[in-house]
């Protein structure tokens, strides 16, 4: 069995067969529940690829999934383009995975304050 699967509309996952998913499509959210339980069963399952708008439809059946010691899930863009919510689940979960907020926007949001004696104080040089 894959360890990549691919839940969401066809037109949406497709692509994603290239890489090896294996896809569950999904229009309704019986469908959406019935794959993403497909994919809870299966032990070698490792990543969850569902599109924003087939975790819309079963927001329960996500974290379900979610809650269980299993596969990681993560809420992709589909074609339609990303929204905030999928955006900042994807970014904790970078997050939650490095340890640092790598897709906060920008290098300052992360990166710890200069320290203290580095030859200046109060913007002024010792060498005056």
């Amino acid at each position: 069995m894959p360890e990549v699967y691919a839940v969401g509309a066809r037109e949406a996952v497709a692509p994603l067969k290239v890489l090896g998913a294996e896809l569950l499509p999904g229009f309704t959210a019986q469908e959406v529940s019935e794959a993403l339980a497909r994919v809870g069963e299966d032990p070698e399952a490792v990543l969850a690829l569902v599109t924003e708008q087939a975790a819309a439809l079963a927001p329960e059946a996500v974290a379900a999934l979610r809650g269980r010691l299993g596969p990681t899930v993560l809420v992709i863009p589909s074609h339609r383009g990303a929204s905030a919510r999928g955006l900042r689940e994807m970014r904790d979960l970078v997050a939650r995975a490095v340890g640092v907020d790598l897709l906060s926007g920008g290098a300052a949001a992360s990166a710890p304050p200069a320290p203290a004696g580095d030859g200046e104080r109060d913007g002024r040089s010792d060498a005056n």
